[in-house]
Formats: structure tokens, C-alpha cells, sequence
């Protein structure tokens, strides 16, 4: 068999039985050359008489270990443009540069867990009608069996945010806050509702529209105020023990307010002005300087609506009297 001289460029071709060339290219313009064999050479190397390996000019290709190439034929892998460690699916990587996956792309963890890309800055954790959990961790400790963690997270199909503890974990406190005076809103059906203001006060984002508790059930135990409860109207039921501590209650006093004062002029009816009082209200009087000689206490004559009462008392009473309009709810 003849010498076959892999150091030059002309093909060596004396002495192969068959036509092709084993090695170089029939030309030497040509842009590929090709490693060909003799029939009997090119199936031992291999493994056909129709396989090829194709070498670009100018190109080394280098092995130091045993390879096996597996796969689906005519398929195309593109290697990186610089030198690069390739990744393997069985290893642990560390990768060096950004990575990216294709927007309709998944991250996987065996069948059950994807992180996935919903929308354009949207990050999703999904699979199917699977409910999902995310945990991030305080303490992690024992295989699992001591934490401390946050949890958001679907249960019965009710949406979870909170802490859980297991081991020795300790039950952590949670806190819902807003950087500076920012306000935390609560909002369903795509209305706010309430809000905590940037001044910590706790208020109704609509005037005169939700209620705290409801008659007779799902009704706070206590209410503690240290200053005051200002409110058009208190109901109390008649089951209800009203009680007022110390200086008992204060009530607002003037012509739009619930008390006042009023002078008897004798048996000429005195008007009293006050726009809250209404025709089914109680009027309490009571005296505050006596003037004059009182013979009979003074009687309420007449109330407008919304514009007052008038009072009269005896012909020479002159004293000065107070009053409360009590307010019926019914």
C-alpha cells in the first residue's frame, strides 16, 4: 500500500484502490477538504462507505478523550464565538455571563414548579390548575424540620400572605408597610376602601359609606378612644347599658349644636334657635340662674324643623334656663 503524506498540500493518490482521495481534495482550490479512504480504509474509520468528516481549511480539530456523538441526523449545534467550558444538563454549572430564555420560554423544576414569563416585565409562577406557594426563608436549618418563614401562598382557593414557624422556629411578627408618608390603601372589587394616610390615621377613602361591624353579629367587641368620638348619632339598644365615666358626656352647644341656654320672659314665648332640632326630638330644660319668681316650670310651645322652639314660663319668671334637644332615631 502506498504512502499516505498528510503534511501536503497535493493529494497523494498512487496506490488506493478506489477513486476517491484519502485525503485533501481533488483540487486544491477547493474550500473544504475532505478526509476520503479507500472503501475498506474509509468503513473502518467510519463505520460506512458513505460517512464523511469534514474539516474547514486552515482548521484543527484537537481530541484528547473518547467522544460519542449521539443524536438526530442533519441536526446543527452552534458553538459559542470565545473559548467557553460547555454546559452539561447532569453537572452543576456556574454560569459567568446573562443568560436568556425565549419569551414563551419556561424554567423547570421536574413536572411541578415553572417560573415563566407572562408578559413583558411580568415574572409568573404557574403550572396548570396546580395552586402555588412561594416561601422565603429567615432561618432553614435540620432538613427542614426548624424554620422561620413568609408565605404567599393559595389555599382553598383563598389567597394567603403571613409567617409560619416549625421546630425550633420562632413565630416571627409580619409588617405591612410604605416607605415615607405613602399611604396603604385596601382595595377589592377595584375600589379603595380604606387607608391608612402617611399620618398613621386609619380612615374611609369614601365619606359616609362603610361601616365597621354589622347589627347584631360580626360586631367589634370594644371601641377605646382617649379623646373623643365625634359622630351625628349614637344608637344604643334596648338591651344596652349606657355608661359614661368621669365627667360624663360633653354635647356640642349653639344654634347647630344639641344644648344651650335660653332667658324666660314671662309668659311672652321665648324663640330659641337651633337648625338640628326636629319636630320628633325630646327637649330637656333645666335651670341654671333663677330671676324673678318662678310659679310654674316652662313648657315648649312650638318646634320648626331645622329652625327651632319656642319656650314659655311663668308671668314672672325672668330666670335663665338650659336645654338638650335629644335626638329619636326612629
Amino acid at each position: 500500500m502506498a504512502t499516505f503524506d498528510f503534511k501536503t498540500a497535493t493529494p497523494v493518490t498512487s496506490g488506493l484502490t478506489d477513486s476517491n482521495y484519502f485525503f485533501g481534495a481533488a483540487s486544491q482550490a477547493a474550500a473544504t477538504p475532505l478526509i476520503y479512504q479507500n472503501v475498506a480504509l474509509r468503513t473502518y474509520l467510519l463505520g460506512t462507505a458513505t460517512s464523511a468528516l469534514s474539516i474547514s481549511a486552515g482548521k484543527t480539530l484537537t481530541i484528547t478523550q473518547s467522544l460519542t456523538f449521539s443524536g438526530t441526523d442533519s441536526t446543527t449545534m452552534t458553538l459559542p464565538a470565545t473559548s467557553t467550558t460547555l454546559a452539561g444538563v447532569s453537572i452543576a454549572q456556574t454560569f459567568t455571563a446573562d443568560q436568556a430564555l425565549g419569551s414563551t420560554n419556561t424554567l423547570g423544576w421536574s413536572t411541578d414548579l415553572f417560573l415563566a414569563r407572562d408578559a413583558a416585565n411580568v415574572l409568573a409562577v404557574r403550572n396548570g390548575t396546580n395552586a402555588q406557594t412561594l416561601r422565603i426563608y429567615n432561618t432553614y436549618s435540620g432538613a427542614g424540620a426548624n424554620y422561620e418563614r413568609g408565605v404567599f401562598s393559595w389555599v382553598g382557593n383563598e389567597f394567603f400572605i403571613g409567617t409560619s414557624n416549625s421546630g425550633t422556629g420562632v413565630a416571627r411578627n409580619m409588617i405591612l408597610a410604605a416607605s415615607g408618608t405613602a399611604v396603604i390603601t385596601l382595595q377589592n372589587n377595584n375600589t379603595a376602601r380604606w387607608q391608612v394616610t402617611g399620618g398613621g390615621n386609619f380612615i374611609a377613602f369614601a365619606d359616609n359609606t362603610y361601616d365597621i361591624g354589622a347589627s347584631g353579629a360580626t360586631r367589634p367587641r370594644s371601641v377605646f378612644a382617649a379623646t373623643s368620638v365625634v359622630t351625628p348619632l349614637v344608637s344604643v339598644s334596648a338591651s344596652t347599658t349606657y355608661t359614661v365615666a368621669a365627667a360624663g358626656p360633653i354635647l356640642k352647644q349653639g344654634a347647630n349644636g344639641r344644648v344651650g341656654t335660653f332667658v324666660a320672659t314671662g309668659i311672652t314665648p321665648v324663640v330659641v334657635s337651633n337648625t338640628t332640632v326636629a319636630v320628633t326630638d325630646a327637649i330637656v330644660i333645666s335651670l341654671n340662674t333663677v330671676g324673678g319668681v318662678i310659679v310654674t316650670a316652662p313648657t315648649v310651645m312650638t318646634i320648626t324643623a331645622g329652625v327651632g322652639f319656642t319656650v314659655a314660663a311663668g308671668s314672672t319668671d325672668t330666670s335663665t334656663y338650659n336645654y338638650a334637644i335629644i335626638k329619636n332615631a326612629a
